[in-house]
């Protein structure tokens, strides 16, 4: 009747005890490797994240699920900024809403900065503050100008792969509708740790990582 040693009681809690830890203590950092699951307060700014799917442009122009884009990896950014991937933050949704612009699904959180023609903009800017307040911005509004990716045309740069030249277009979207939705709070979602500019385009918006401080701006509109 004595009590499992320590080594098995460890063992005992596996992979669902550390989950559901996280899921009590969110907003956390998991990571899954070879040795096991682990599991670590995430930085100040990884609270406001995109789920799985959401697509990432790259440095070469193609295209990238968030949740496949790792350290070392080159995203572009506002104006046709290279920024490099210096972490990626995976955390779990733990209540918060997700929310969609014009009819797209939701796939985002209340507090991500956009790029409008009037500068950076959440939803929640109170809560965007909340995790960096260098960061000024202001609530984002029905009839506000969302910068949205057109066309970027990279093309290599004499013979290194890595000097790429991009082809940069921006168009404004009107933003005509914010549509919310309750989700799974073990939803997991994702944000990119960048330097540079901190900016990176998600589903096409162009979105700031939170890092640093006002970020970039693009053509038309100013930053935060």
């Amino acid at each position: 009747n004595s009590a499992p040693p320590f080594r098995l009681r460890n063992a005992l809690l596996g992979s669902a005890g550390l989950l559901a830890l996280a899921l009590a203590l969110a907003p956390l950092s998991i990571a899954v490797d070879d040795t096991g699951v682990s599991v670590k307060p995430a930085s100040a700014f990884a609270s406001s994240c995109f789920i799985a799917g959401t697509k990432v442009i790259m440095a070469d122009g193609s295209e990238r699920a968030i949740e496949k884009v790792g350290e070392g990896d080159r995203v572009l950014g506002a104006d046709g900024a290279i920024n490099a991937v210096i972490g990626v933050e995976r955390v779990f949704l733990a209540g918060r809403r997700l929310y969609g612009f014009n009819g797209g699904m939701p796939f985002v959180t209340e507090e991500h900065p956009f790029m409008t023609q009037a500068g950076w903009k959440s939803i929640n800017p109170r809560a965007t503050a909340a995790e960096n307040q260098a960061l000024v911005l202001t609530a984002l509004h029905i009839g506000d100008q969302l910068a949205v990716m057109r066309a970027a045309t990279p093309r290599s740069v004499g013979s290194s792969a890595l000097a790429l030249e991009e082809a940069l277009e921006i168009a404004w979207q009107r933003l005509e509708r914010i549509e919310a939705i309750d989700a799974d709070p073990a939803t997991p979602v994702f944000n990119l740790l960048l330097n540079g500019n901190h900016s990176y385009f998600a589903d096409g918006y162009l979105a700031h990582n939170k890092g640093g401080g006002g970020g970039g701006g693009c053509d038309g509109g100013g930053s935060g």
